[in-house]
Order: C-alpha cells, then structure tokens, then sequence
C-alpha cells in the first residue's frame, strides 16, 4: 500500500500520518480505512466492526473466516481469498471451492506456471526440486489423519448392543472419554464427555456417574497407558480407574491404531450418532485433525480422538 498509493490519497499527504502503528491502521483522504490483522489474533480482535471488504491471505482458521464474513453483513461487502492450499481439504475446499458457483461464490486456479513474471528456466529448476508437483500447481492435497470419513457414516445406533469406553486423562487439557457400541461386528460412537481441571479420580466418578445416567456404562473401559507410570506423589493413577470400572491401557502402537480405526471408516464399520452433538462435534474434530509437515500429528484437540482409537483399536 505504501508502495502503489500516492502520497496525495494518504491523511496528511504521506505514509507517517497516515499509518497508525500502534493500532496498524492505515486512513485515506476518501475516508476509506485500512486495518491489518495477524492470524494469530483472536476472533474477537475481529469482531466490533463493519467491513465493505475483508482481504485473507494465506488460509486462517475457519471460526476467524466466519467472522469476518459477517462482518460485511450490513454493508454487502466481500472477502477475498488469496491461498496455496497447503492443510489439506479444510473448509477452504469444502465452503468455499465446492461452493464455488461464479454468482455468491468466485473461486480461480491459478499455477505456478501460470505466472508470466516467473523466468521458464526458474520454474524448471524448481519443478526439479519440489518432490510433490500439486504443490507448483496450487491443488488441495488431502493430508487428513482420517481420510475415509463422510456424511455417509452417519447413522443411528441400533437398539442392543454392548458399550466400551475410551478415557484419556488431562488436567492442563481435557479429559476424555468417549463411549461406542457395538452391535453384529459394527462400531457405533453414541457419545462423549470431556472436562479440564480434575485428577484422575475425580474424572472417572464424574465420568462413572454421567454414563450410569445416560445409560451407557461400559463393559470395559480402556485408558491412556501413561496412566499405569507412578505419579510425583509416588502412586499408579491407574489404580483409580481399576477401582471403578473393568479396564486394561491402551496400545502404545499409535500409528497402528490410527490405521485400525482408518480401515474401520473405509469399510463403513465405524459410525456415528447424527442425534448426538457431542458426536456430530468428534466427528468435526477428526474431519479437521490433518498432518503436520514430516506427517507429524498434531498435538492440539486431540483428546477425544485419543480415547476413541483407544478403544477402536482395542
């Protein structure tokens, strides 16, 4: 902007007046105001204010998204969107590419070939560098943890059948615990607790307590194998859990889970509640749970997905 605009269009014909550093707003003669926002700021960093166009670049979170479309309510404004899709089919593929219409909703590809200030030979040197060719090309890369999952695996719990549970525990974090049923070699996720701030036995009596009113106690529960290591106080927090409920810990094998509950979503044997939010909202979660770079998972908002490969895998 300080670049291409000329000084004459600034507040005070020139970029010092004009740009307010402490607040990073930029005012014009026309009376046209510039803020700028980091994706690191809060959604509420972008609430108060009315906007005629909100400009994104690079992919944000999708909460921070909503929020600004909103903000052009009153004013019929826009937002554009310019992205290398690098997370995956995130709601940048789902709200907005398979949206896309060219009437509410205008999406262009564009390549990297397609950018005519790029020498030829440069983007040969760097095709013979990039291992992955959808990433010159811009493309949506599925780079989900759970890529088998859809609406298609949404479906009521049959009447019988026998619950399990999964239990991961956190203090700093949630807690979790995650309840399936399982019916004729079927899996069923019916549905989930979780809670921040207690030890261990306060968890599984809360928990034990909320099942036995949902009517959904477990026939055995399978829990976080960190649990069974003394604590700083020199006791086994596993031995509060053992007191409560029919339990054993869960397989360290994590990428060995991940590729059970995987097969279970491709061959449709994993399914969930649609009558549940608390299960519509896992089911959300493992939709947005994608690799990171070296296809290294995330360790953020992983607690109810935890608890439940626990007991898919088991």
């Amino acid at each position: 902007f300080q670049r291409y605009i000329p000084s004459t269009a600034f507040v005070g014909d020139c970029w010092e007046r004009a740009y307010d550093k402490r607040f990073h707003r930029l005012k014009l003669k026309n009376g046209s105001i510039l803020e700028f926002r980091s994706h690191k700021v809060g959604i509420l960093g972008l609430e108060g204010v009315s906007l005629h166009l909100a400009i994104i670049d690079e992919e944000c979170d999708y909460q921070q998204y909503l929020t600004l479309l909103m903000r052009t309510l009153d004013t019929g404004g826009q937002v554009l969107i310019t992205a290398t899709p690098l997370k995956g089919l995130t709601w940048l593929y789902s709200e907005v590419l398979m949206k896309a219409d060219g009437d509410l909703i205008f999406a262009k590809h564009i390549r990297t070939e397609d950018n005519t200030a790029i020498a030829e030979e440069e983007l040969k040197k760097i095709g013979r560098l990039v291992r992955d060719p959808r990433r010159l090309r811009g493309e949506f890369v599925d780079q989900r943890v759970f890529p088998y999952l859809s609406e298609n695996l949404f479906a009521p719990p049959p009447y019988d059948g026998v619950y399990y549970g999964g239990f991961d525990w956190g203090y700093n974090h949630y807690s979790a615990f995650v309840v399936v049923k399982v019916s004729e070699g079927r899996c069923w996720v019916v549905d989930v607790w979780k809670q921040r701030g207690m030890s261990v036995r306060e968890a599984v009596h809360t928990i034990d307590n909320w099942a036995k009113v949902r009517g959904c106690v477990p026939s055995l529960v399978v829990f976080d194998s960190q649990l069974t290591a003394k604590d700083t106080t020199g006791r086994i927090p596993a031995e509060e859990i053992y007191g409560v409920w029919n339990a054993v810990p869960a397989t360290k094998k994590q990428q060995h889970s991940l590729a059970v509950v995987n097969e279970l979503l491709r061959r449709k044997d994993l399914l969930f509640d649609p009558n549940n939010p608390a299960v519509v909202e896992l089911f959300e979660a493992m939709n947005r749970y994608v690799f990171l770079e070296n296809r290294e998972l995330p360790k953020d908002n992983d607690d109810t997905i935890d608890a439940l490969r626990y007991i898919v895998y088991w």
